[in-house]
């Protein structure tokens, strides 16, 4: 069993995700509306997204691509683009869970949310002007 493992754990990580541009930055927009207030932002983390018209920002995403593309792709462009942003806004910080963390930090407030956001779709916008293909995460 243990063999089993070692030789499956690194195809889950060579797996890939290929996801239209259009619906990608309509999951942007989507997540923008969830959170479009500030009381709607909760800063507490809870993967399964229970709180009810609140959300984290890693719940807004998830809620978000279920609601565009019938269900949550953890590797697909929005997350993998939300994660190096986060990232490269917070060079210093060693997350473990980027999103999560990003989220929970005491020094970020909704208005640094709401600009995550816009550098996620911005982002998104000029590698598809770049490319003119589809958000591909395979490369």
């Amino acid at each position: 069993m243990k063999i089993i493992l070692l030789i499956s754990f690194p195809l889950f990580f060579l797996s890939c995700v290929t996801t239209s541009f259009e619906k990608d930055i309509k999951v942007i927009q989507k997540a923008k509306h969830l959170l479009s207030e500030e009381k709607k932002w909760s800063r507490s983390y809870d993967n399964q997204c229970s709180e009810l018209n609140q959300y984290s920002l890693f719940c807004a995403l998830k809620n978000a691509q279920i609601d565009i593309y019938g269900k949550y792709y953890h590797r697909g462009n929005v997350m993998k683009t939300t994660r190096r942003t986060i990232k490269k806004i917070q060079p210093q910080k060693r997350f473990k869970h980027p999103i999560r963390d990003y989220n929970q930090l005491e020094e970020i407030n909704f208005n640094d949310v709401q600009l995550l956001l816009d550098m996620i779709q911005s982002k998104m916008e000029f590698n598809h002007k770049k490319s003119q293909n589809p958000t591909d995460f395979c490369n």
